[in-house]
Protein backbone atom coordinates (compact mmCIF):
# COMPACT_ATOMS: atom_id res chain seq x y z
CA UNK A 1 0.00 0.00 0.00
CA UNK A 2 2.79 2.19 -0.69
CA UNK A 3 2.32 3.02 -4.21
CA UNK A 4 3.03 0.95 -7.18
CA UNK A 5 5.17 3.17 -9.43
CA UNK A 6 8.24 5.00 -8.74
CA UNK A 7 5.96 8.44 -9.11
CA UNK A 8 3.29 6.76 -6.75
CA UNK A 9 5.76 5.72 -4.38
CA UNK A 10 7.40 9.74 -4.41
CA UNK A 11 4.18 11.10 -3.83
CA UNK A 12 3.34 8.93 -0.50
CA UNK A 13 6.70 9.99 0.80
CA UNK A 14 5.79 13.66 0.20
CA UNK A 15 2.32 12.90 1.61
CA UNK A 16 3.52 11.42 5.16
CA UNK A 17 6.09 13.96 6.15
CA UNK A 18 3.22 16.66 5.04
CA UNK A 19 0.78 14.52 6.94
CA UNK A 20 2.66 14.46 9.94
CA UNK A 21 3.38 18.39 10.10
CA UNK A 22 -0.56 19.01 9.18
CA UNK A 23 -1.19 16.81 12.37
CA UNK A 24 1.52 18.50 14.64
CA UNK A 25 0.30 21.69 13.68
CA UNK A 26 -3.26 21.02 15.19
CA UNK A 27 -2.26 19.07 18.26
CA UNK A 28 0.60 22.17 18.58
CA UNK A 29 -2.54 24.25 19.47
CA UNK A 30 -5.02 22.22 20.79
CA UNK A 31 -2.30 21.17 23.98
CA UNK A 32 -0.80 24.70 24.40
CA UNK A 33 -1.68 26.41 27.53
CA UNK A 34 -2.37 29.52 25.28
CA UNK A 35 -5.07 27.53 23.70
CA UNK A 36 -7.70 30.18 23.33
CA UNK A 37 -5.68 33.07 22.62
CA UNK A 38 -3.72 31.07 19.30
CA UNK A 39 -7.35 29.36 18.52
CA UNK A 40 -9.10 31.82 16.11
CA UNK A 41 -5.64 32.87 14.31
CA UNK A 42 -4.81 29.13 13.93
CA UNK A 43 -8.53 28.77 12.69
CA UNK A 44 -7.95 31.45 10.04
CA UNK A 45 -4.72 30.05 8.91
CA UNK A 46 -6.40 26.85 8.15
CA UNK A 47 -7.70 27.70 4.10
CA UNK A 48 -3.83 27.62 3.80
CA UNK A 49 -2.87 24.32 4.84
CA UNK A 50 -6.34 22.96 2.97
CA UNK A 51 -5.42 24.22 -0.11
CA UNK A 52 -2.34 22.82 0.00
CA UNK A 53 -4.10 19.28 0.31
CA UNK A 54 -6.90 20.17 -2.19
CA UNK A 55 -3.89 21.03 -4.68
CA UNK A 56 -1.69 17.85 -3.98
CA UNK A 57 -4.70 15.92 -4.64
CA UNK A 58 -5.68 17.32 -7.75
CA UNK A 59 -8.34 15.49 -9.48
CA UNK A 60 -6.99 12.20 -8.21
CA UNK A 61 -9.10 9.98 -6.57
CA UNK A 62 -6.45 9.28 -4.10
CA UNK A 63 -3.02 10.96 -3.10
CA UNK A 64 -0.60 8.67 -4.78
CA UNK A 65 -3.28 7.98 -8.04
CA UNK A 66 -6.11 5.82 -8.36
CA UNK A 67 -5.19 3.46 -6.09
CA UNK A 68 -5.58 3.87 -2.05
CA UNK A 69 -2.22 3.63 -0.20
CA UNK A 70 -1.73 3.98 3.95
CA UNK A 71 -1.14 7.43 3.53
CA UNK A 72 -4.57 8.19 2.32
CA UNK A 73 -5.88 6.61 6.35
CA UNK A 74 -3.44 8.92 7.44
CA UNK A 75 -4.25 12.06 6.14
CA UNK A 76 -7.90 11.26 5.89
CA UNK A 77 -7.71 11.08 10.31
CA UNK A 78 -6.07 14.27 10.39
CA UNK A 79 -8.51 16.02 7.91
CA UNK A 80 -11.08 14.16 10.34
CA UNK A 81 -9.48 15.99 13.32
CA UNK A 82 -9.66 18.98 11.72
CA UNK A 83 -13.44 18.92 10.96
CA UNK A 84 -14.23 17.87 14.44
CA UNK A 85 -12.05 20.93 15.55
CA UNK A 86 -13.72 23.72 12.89
CA UNK A 87 -17.01 21.86 11.84
CA UNK A 88 -17.37 24.15 8.32
CA UNK A 89 -13.84 23.82 7.28
CA UNK A 90 -14.89 21.49 4.44
CA UNK A 91 -17.32 24.48 3.44
CA UNK A 92 -14.77 25.76 0.99
CA UNK A 93 -13.43 22.54 -0.39
CA UNK A 94 -15.28 20.65 -1.68
CA UNK A 95 -12.84 17.98 -3.55
CA UNK A 96 -11.24 17.58 0.16
CA UNK A 97 -14.71 16.40 1.35
CA UNK A 98 -15.28 14.41 -1.42
CA UNK A 99 -11.41 12.65 -0.47
CA UNK A 100 -12.78 12.46 2.77
CA UNK A 101 -15.98 10.88 2.30
CA UNK A 102 -14.25 8.20 -0.33
CA UNK A 103 -11.76 7.15 2.47
CA UNK A 104 -14.26 6.90 5.37
CA UNK A 105 -16.51 4.73 2.98
CA UNK A 106 -14.15 2.49 1.99
CA UNK A 107 -16.26 -0.94 3.09
CA UNK A 108 -13.10 -1.76 5.52
CA UNK A 109 -13.27 0.98 7.42
CA UNK A 110 -17.02 0.86 7.91
CA UNK A 111 -16.33 -2.41 9.37
CA UNK A 112 -14.08 -0.90 11.80
CA UNK A 113 -16.04 2.00 12.79
CA UNK A 114 -18.85 0.07 13.58
CA UNK A 115 -16.42 -2.54 15.29
CA UNK A 116 -17.00 -2.35 19.24
CA UNK A 117 -12.74 -1.57 19.06
CA UNK A 118 -13.38 1.62 17.61
CA UNK A 119 -13.44 4.96 19.83
CA UNK A 120 -14.69 8.26 18.28
CA UNK A 121 -13.08 10.43 21.19
CA UNK A 122 -11.14 11.58 22.71
CA UNK A 123 -8.84 12.14 19.78
CA UNK A 124 -5.78 13.55 22.15
CA UNK A 125 -4.26 13.07 25.38
CA UNK A 126 -6.24 14.86 28.70
CA UNK A 127 -3.96 17.90 28.61
CA UNK A 128 -5.39 18.62 25.50
CA UNK A 129 -7.87 21.82 25.87
CA UNK A 130 -9.30 20.28 22.65
CA UNK A 131 -10.00 16.42 21.93
CA UNK A 132 -8.71 15.66 24.99
CA UNK A 133 -11.46 14.48 26.90
CA UNK A 134 -14.82 15.60 28.44
CA UNK A 135 -18.09 15.85 25.56
CA UNK A 136 -17.21 15.44 21.97
CA UNK A 137 -18.50 18.02 19.91
CA UNK A 138 -22.01 18.22 18.88
CA UNK A 139 -20.81 17.35 14.95
CA UNK A 140 -19.26 14.41 16.00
Amino acid sequence: MDGKTDQQKLRVFLAEQQSADFRDKLRTVVISDDYEKLKDGFIKSLPDSFNMWKDFLGDGKYLAGDDVTYVDFMVYENLDYYRLFHPSIFDDFPTLKAYHSRIKNLPELQDYFNSPTYRRWPLFGPMAKFGGGGDPPKHL
